[in-house]
C-alpha cells in the first residue's frame, strides 16, 4: 500500500467521517505515518492467543478443547463491541488513553463495517484468531492526531499547499481553518479489550498491535 493512498484515508481533523476529511496535511505527516505503520502495520490488529494450562496430564485432558471455546467467546466479545463503539457506542475507559473522547462523533457505517474477526489455527490446547479493522484512518481515530495524538509529538496541522483546509462538521457546515488541533483519541478497539479485562478475572494473553 503505497504512502499517499495511506494519507487519503487518514482523519487531521475533528470530524470522523473520511467523505470530510481535511485534504491537505503538515510537514510532519510523513513521519507521523511511519510511526502508525511501525506500530499498526497501515490498520489495527488484535491477536487472541488461549491456552490450556495445567499441571498434570488429567488436567490437561479434562480440558481437551476448552482453548477453542474460550477463544471463540473472547474473539466474539471484542469484535462486537469494537463494532459497538466504532458505531457510537460509550467507549470503555482505557488507562493509558488520558485525553480520550467517550465517543465517535458522526460516527459512519465504514468504520464498523470494517472490524472483523479470523481464526488462525492453532491446538486442541492453544487457539489463535484476530480482531482486526481493514480501515485506513482507524489508527488515527484510536490514537489521536495532532496536538492531541499519542504517538507522534504534539503539534498543529498546517496545509502545506493550499492557504486553508476545510471540512465539514457536524452540524453541516464547512469549515476554513489556516491551522487545526487534530483529534482526540477514541480508542474503539482498546476500548473493547478493557471491558472485556473488567468482566473477567484472567486472560491469559491478548495483544494490540
Amino acid at each position: 500500500m503505497s504512502l499517499s493512498k495511506l494519507n487519503k484515508g487518514l482523519h487531521d481533523q475533528v470530524n470522523d467521517n473520511p467523505q470530510s476529511s481535511t485534504k491537505m496535511w503538515d510537514k510532519s505527516t510523513t513521519q507521523q505515518i511511519e510511526e502508525i505503520k511501525k506500530k499498526v502495520n497501515n490498520s489495527i490488529q488484535i491477536n487472541i492467543i488461549t491456552k490450556v494450562i495445567a499441571k498434570t496430564p488429567l488436567c490437561k485432558d479434562l480440558f481437551m478443547g476448552a482453548s477453542i471455546d474460550v477463544n471463540k467467546q473472547i474473539t466474539k466479545f471484542i469484535e462486537e463491541q469494537s463494532k459497538e463503539m466504532a458505531s457510537g457506542s460509550l467507549i470503555f475507559n482505557v488507562p493509558e488513553s488520558s485525553n480520550q473522547k467517550n465517543r465517535i462523533e458522526n460516527p459512519t457505517n465504514h468504520l464498523s463495517n470494517s472490524i472483523y474477526s479470523i481464526e488462525e489455527g492453532g491446538s486442541e490446547y492453544e487457539s489463535h484468531s484476530k480482531v482486526a479493522t481493514t480501515a485506513e484512518y482507524a489508527p488515527w481515530v484510536e490514537w489521536g492526531t495532532g496536538l492531541h495524538g499519542e504517538l507522534s509529538p504534539s503539534h498543529y496541522i498546517y496545509p502545506v499547499k493550499a492557504k486553508y483546509m476545510t471540512w465539514i462538521n457536524k452540524n453541516g457546515e464547512q469549515i476554513f481553518a489556516l491551522r487545526t488541533q487534530g483529534q482526540y483519541p477514541k480508542p474503539f478497539m482498546r476500548g473493547a479489550i478493557y471491558k472485556l479485562k473488567a468482566m473477567i478475572s484472567k486472560i491469559i494473553r491478548i495483544d494490540i498491535k
